[in-house]
């Protein structure tokens, strides 16, 4: 099979392997899928040639953060701005798509440097290259930890423990480099002598040696101490309202203030609960935030301001114009507050804010010994996108996480990434009630993101070694016995992946 056949053969591939990645991020009982979704995109990637590539990485990012991240996205854009689905749709999913074929466009521009042979340095490279690709979609515009395969994982906790000590990126690595094993046993690359067995046995080695020692990491857990069904409590540490539980400036509503007051000292227990923040800056100008804010009984208040803003919906760009009617732009907190209760000690993530692991760990190193996440679930149909990551978030740091939601489903989940509790909204309000257990920082929480710096420099070393071949052959090439045209012998030496017979052309560099 060679021309248009083949590369039709490749694209379907790749919108197979979209597909699986999909359901395994989208089903939950499907979440196991992941362990093989991206072998048809690997064999379709199999001596490629260049355009091929880039094409085949371009459909397979388009699909994924369409099909994953369109679904939930439009109908929250519908919900916020209170517009028709059609308009939502039309807004978002042309944005997305190009957002989408973008990140595909980097995906495939660098797995043109993927190594030559089947064999581990393949497994390994492509395993720290899918890390680091995942990682700088979250880096820069619009910053939505969207499509992240590693959160299939989320409810298997021996996979998930892994993150305790490499962040979400080793979980990725691990399943990518599974994957890559698989696919090495489907591949044609002529030479490759043992190294799709080397490759098989790394990819799958790991997968396995992650889970075992996620397991055994679980078993020397203490117990995990689920929250009751039906409680009864004289006198709670603390009451907790998610955000935007509160619509006014409860700190310049005299009203307001007073009704919450005589609340918190009526039940003697502090208060945390979502609303907005208003300080004044030099001059008459007004800063506005998204706040989470304390109230403890003769104490007063103190608040957590949001710093991760969601743009357009927080922080209108400013290139775009001023913002919608009925939608003010926000202001970005800048510290991350930990709020103290005798002994006890938290840190609040607002919303999206869970998705940032950097955001996590500061609360760690400011002496936080839970985390809260307060949420506003009520514009999204389906499950909350970012409930998975609070999950991710409790393995990463070692600490108990709680995702208090107005709309979705609360829950608690202890340092191991356990639920200890869990409510659903139901036909009228409901409560989570549980104890919070112990928790101790992880090696992930106090060194960071060392394994995905480690992943990093995989990737520059592989992108380096591909350059400096790419040289070698341009010499050969420019050197022709017969003077022939040095650009056309380029086209056919470079041109494809397949190469002359006999000959292993795993890369087009």
């Amino acid at each position: 099979m060679s021309g248009p056949p083949r590369t039709a053969w490749r694209l379907t591939c790749a919108v197979l392997a979209a597909v699986a990645s999909v359901l395994a991020l989208s089903v939950a009982p499907l979440a196991w899928i992941a362990w093989g979704a991206l072998v048809p995109l690997f064999v379709a990637l199999d001596r490629a040639p260049r355009r091929v590539t880039l094409a085949v990485a371009t459909v397979y990012a388009l699909v994924l953060g369409v099909g994953s991240v369109g679904p939930w996205l439009t109908g929250a854009v519908a919900a916020y701005f209170e517009i028709g689905v059609g308009r939502a749709v039309a807004y978002t999913l042309p944005s997305l798509a190009a957002v989408s074929a973008a990140h595909g466009v980097v995906l495939g521009a660098l797995l043109l440097a993927r190594p030559r042979r089947v064999g581990v340095w393949d497994v390994l490279w492509c395993g720290a290259l899918w890390s680091c690709w995942e990682a700088v979609r979250t880096f820069v515009f619009p910053y939505y930890p969207a499509a992240v395969l590693a959160l299939s994982q989320d409810a298997r906790l021996p996979v998930l423990q892994i993150a305790s000590v490499c962040g979400i990126a080793g979980v990725t690595f691990i399943l990518v480099a599974c994957n890559v094993g698989l696919a090495s046993l489907l591949q044609r690359s002529p030479g490759a002598g043992a190294g799709p067995v080397a490759a098989v046995l790394t990819g799958v080695g790991l997968a396995l040696g992650a889970s075992g020692w996620g397991m055994l990491r679980l078993s020397t857990a203490p117990p995990a101490r689920p929250g009751p069904e039906v409680v009864g409590i004289d006198r709670p540490r603390l009451l907790i309202w998610p955000e935007s539980a509160l619509t006014m400036d409860i700190e310049h509503d005299r009203a307001a203030w007073t009704v919450l007051d005589r609340f918190i000292e009526a039940h003697e227990t502090p208060l945390l609960t979502g609303g907005p923040g208003v300080l004044r800056r030099s001059g008459r100008d007004l800063a506005r935030f998204n706040s989470a804010h304390l109230l403890i009984p003769d104490h007063g208040m103190r608040s957590y301001h949001k710093r991760g803003l969601v743009p357009f919906a927080e922080r209108w760009p400013a290139l775009l114009g001023s913002p919608p009617a009925g939608l003010a732009s926000l202001d970005a907190g800048n510290d991350a507050t930990v709020f103290h209760l005798g002994d006890d000690a938290f840190g609040v993530l607002i919303c999206f804010e869970i998705t940032d692991g950097a955001a996590a760990r500061a609360l760690v190193r400011n002496g936080a010994h839970f985390i809260v996440n307060l949420t506003n679930d009520a514009w999204f149909a389906a499950g909350a996108p970012h409930r998975p990551w609070a999950q991710v978030r409790a393995v990463e740091t070692g600490l108990p996480v709680l995702r208090a939601a107005n709309a979705g489903s609360s829950a608690l989940f202890d340092g191991f990434g356990r639920e200890l509790g869990n409510s659903s909204p139901g036909a009228g309000p409901t409560f989570l009630a549980a104890q919070l257990p112990d928790g101790a920082p992880t090696p992930y929480a106090r060194a960071g993101d060392v394994f995905l710096l480690v992943c990093f420099a995989a990737l520059l070393a592989g992108l380096l070694n591909a350059w400096r071949s790419s040289r070698m052959m341009l010499g050969k090439t420019g050197a022709s016995p017969r003077g022939g045209d040095i650009q056309h012998q380029r086209h056919r030496t470079w041109g494809s992946r397949e190469g002359p017979a006999g000959a292993d052309w795993r890369t087009g560099c």
